[in-house]
């Protein structure tokens, strides 16, 4: 790995998050469905902008024990989950209130929500939703060291079937088991990608340019063509890990979540910044992306809930500002809650 930083790393992680805020940008304006070039854009994102960081997850992942994967995880992933969720709980709270439209079974859902991450026993999703990622990741750490930390073979390959099994079966049922357990075993399959691909990975980074520029294109080619037999251009419902839709081939979403993620990373292996102020911002936005993640809904229903928009250009720089917005909640966060970023330092 480049010891530069920023380096591809800070700057395909990014690029992505913007991606992430780019592709909420029509749910979270409630936008009705309409076969335009700015849903068929979304549906596009979200065939590869999760996958991408399950993938750098794995690459970026080393072997630990499995107490000491579950207290770092604690620390960087499930607190701030926690914080966050909760921050966006009460400020619902608060708006139902002034609205008139105040319930305790509404509180009571809510917190439900944040305990299986929206997702099982009636729990309700929260402005911090996105932030099942970090529920997710946080299961497949510890699935992860198990499987690394356990020297019985025969234990090993039964944990390592019981995950393959399950993997495949989700990809063809959906939606079929509570707190995100189907969603991180395909988030698993897009990390241990990663993980066993690593030096694959840093191989091609280091390919020289126009070898490099020729398989940037064939991974755009791929990319094209899964999309293509898989989405639905002209029906509602984008294909996702978080809801459990990947199509009617699955095959083809996780090569397009492959292919979308390495051509992303390659292209921003060309990427350099000399302006220093540039570059700490980047830096910043790349260690604080979990902030992007917990808050970039709320501030779309907080600041732009008035914009109905099907301009891609409307929609980029919405999220752009919305960006922007994140970006000073990192330095705020830094400076007066750091266990919102999981005590990450940003520089």
């Amino acid at each position: 790995m480049d010891d530069y930083r920023p380096n591809w790393i800070d700057f395909s992680k990014v690029f992505m998050i913007y991606l992430v805020v780019l592709g909420h940008y029509t749910t979270t304006m409630e936008l009705p469905f309409k076969p335009t070039g700015l849903y068929h854009i979304m549906k596009i994102i979200t065939l590869f902008h999760m996958p991408f960081f399950f993938i750098v997850s794995g690459y970026l992942y080393k072997k630990i024990s499995v107490m000491k994967t579950i207290e770092k995880g604690w620390v960087q992933l499930l607190k701030p989950y926690v914080i966050m969720c909760t921050i966006s709980c009460l400020v619902m709270v608060a708006i139902s209130v002034f609205l008139h439209h105040f319930s305790i079974d509404n509180c009571i859902n809510l917190f439900i929500g944040i305990i299986t991450s929206s997702d099982g026993l009636h729990g309700a999703w929260n402005w911090s939703s996105p932030l099942w990622f970090c529920y997710s990741l946080f299961l497949i750490k510890i699935v992860v060291s198990l499987f690394q930390n356990t020297e019985n073979k025969i234990i090993k390959w039964i944990l390592g079937g019981v995950l393959v099994i399950g993997s495949i079966l989700v990809l063809y049922l959906g939606e079929c088991m509570p707190f995100h357990f189907d969603s991180s075993l395909i988030g698993l399959t897009f990390f241990l990608i990663g993980y066993f691909c690593k030096n694959l990975i840093s191989k091609l980074i280091k390919l020289p340019v126009l070898k490099k520029f020729v398989l940037i294109v064939l991974l755009l080619f791929l990319l094209v063509i899964s999309a293509s037999i898989n989405l639905d251009f002209y029906n509602k419902g984008d294909l996702s890990i978080n809801a459990n839709r990947y199509g009617p081939y699955p095959l083809s979403f996780i090569i397009s979540g492959v292919s979308g993620s390495l051509m992303i990373i390659l292209i921003m292996t060309f990427v350099h910044i000399n302006n220093n102020c540039l570059r700490s911002m980047i830096l910043r936005i790349s260690n604080g992306t979990i902030v992007v993640l917990g808050f970039h809904w709320a501030i779309y229903k907080l600041f732009f809930w008035w914009i109905s928009s099907y301009s891609i250009i409307i929609a980029i720089c919405v999220a752009l500002l919305n960006l922007s917005i994140c970006y000073i909640l990192i330095l705020l966060s830094s400076k007066y809650c750091k266990a919102i970023l999981g005590n990450r330092s940003l520089t």
